[in-house]
């Protein structure tokens, strides 16, 4: 899978969201595309519910981050901070907000003034 393969519609909140959050990437890291480590990054909400997983299943997007760029995006254990900051910052200017569900997933909620790429 290459960095580009989203494969949410980006008619929705969900697709929206991937797309920001690739090109957002990219941008802070001076990339065309992101290295997604060799795993599909972007699931929605339903997706995410359809494989069973625990958490998460109630946020706009999820973002797997079991290795590659998106891990020093989201993950503190990869050390670092500045990106992650950088994309916290992206994201609040947006509306959005990453929490941390495990060590190799995060889900992407809205903050109290509503995300900016919900459906209208």
């Amino acid at each position: 899978m290459t960095a580009t393969d989203i494969t949410i519609p980006v008619t929705t909140e969900a697709g929206r969201l991937a797309v920001y959050i690739q090109q957002e990437l990219g941008a802070l890291l001076g990339k065309a595309r992101p290295y997604d480590g060799g795993c599909r990054t972007f699931y929605s909400p339903e997706e995410w519910a359809a494989r069973g997983e625990s958490y998460g299943r109630e946020s706009c997007l999820i973002v797997v981050h079991d290795g590659g760029d998106y891990a020093y995006a989201f993950n503190h254990s990869y050390g670092d901070s500045t990106l992650m900051e950088a994309m916290r910052g992206a994201l609040d200017a947006e509306g959005y907000y990453a929490e941390a569900c495990t060590g190799w997933y995060t889900a992407i909620y809205p903050t109290y003034k509503a995300g900016n790429f919900k459906e209208v």
